[in-house]
């Protein structure tokens, strides 16, 4: 079984939640990394300690 999906939509929420983003962001910058495409809008820099884990 494939658990992409929910990991996915699990940081998604997660980031959305703790992270004071515009939820576009967020989600570019998860679909970047899952798929790594290397784009960024530089978020990762911004990020709390606790989301780099």
């Amino acid at each position: 079984m494939n658990n992409r999906p929910f990991v996915y939509s699990d940081n998604c929420i997660y980031f959305n939640i703790t992270e004071e983003s515009p939820f576009l962001v967020i989600l570019f910058e998860l679909s970047s990394a899952f798929g790594t495409v290397g784009l960024s809008f530089g978020f990762s820099n911004l990020l709390d300690r606790s989301s780099l884990l």
